[in-house]
């Protein structure tokens, strides 16, 4: 992103709404993922390339979690 990285939007949005619920999504590697994941609050991490249902059903995990 041009103005931010996604670390950094994220934390403008729990500002607006803390309770945001947030789906990570990257092209990064397991690993990187996993430490850059580690440092902020997601609800779920989408490694790219996803599938339109692997979406949805993440969607529904994320809206249903208690």
């Amino acid at each position: 992103m041009p103005v931010m990285d996604g670390s950094v939007s994220i934390q403008e949005l729990r500002k607006v709404n803390s309770e945001v619920k947030i789906i990570a999504v990257s092209g990064l590697t397991q690993k990187d993922k996993k430490a850059k994941v580690d440092d902020i609050l997601v609800q779920a991490f989408l490694a790219k390339p996803y599938t339109a249902e692997k979406l949805l059903n993440t969607i529904h995990e994320v809206l249903n979690a208690k």
